[in-house]
């Protein structure tokens, strides 16, 4: 009896090979978004640190050059917060793409698996068709020798 061979197959095994590379995408952009938010937290802090120093300073009494120093470096920090926003958006945004990339690629490949399974009973039965058939043949075969 030959072997059940699923048309499909090639197909079937590009499409979980693609499913693979979509996971590590995703994994990828979900890092990244990781790292954008240490990188925001870590402008939070440096921003209060600098605000504590600057405030220590203004008790003490400073000259009005270092407190625009402190301002201007606290603008930069602002600028910085929300440049990371901004790019934590866009790699939300992705993520949400390729999320349902991910969805799209998945009831594809459900898809063709329920193919194969369709395609395997099918082959499965007849094959016991086939089987029965020849079954019957040999004990005719039989009995009409006898």
């Amino acid at each position: 009896m030959k072997k059940f061979i699923f048309s499909l197959e090639k197909v079937l095994n590009v499409k979980q090979q693609m499913l693979e590379v979509k996971k590590g995408e995703i994994a990828q952009v979900n890092t990244k978004i990781k790292e954008i938010e240490n990188e925001e937290e870590r402008v939070k802090l440096e921003f209060h640190d600098y605000d504590t120093k600057m405030r220590l300073e203004l008790e003490r009494g400073t000259s009005p050059q270092n407190v625009m120093t402190y301002k201007v470096y606290f603008n930069s920090l602002i600028k910085k917060e929300k440049e990371l926003a901004k790019e934590k958006e866009v790699q939300k945004e992705i993520l949400k793409q390729k999320r349902e990339e991910l969805i799209l690629l998945n009831s594809e490949i459900l898809g063709i698996e329920k193919l194969e399974e369709k395609q395997r009973a099918q082959y499965e039965k007849e094959a016991r068709k086939t089987q029965e058939r020849d079954i019957e043949e040999y004990i005719n075969q039989i009995s009409a020798t006898q």
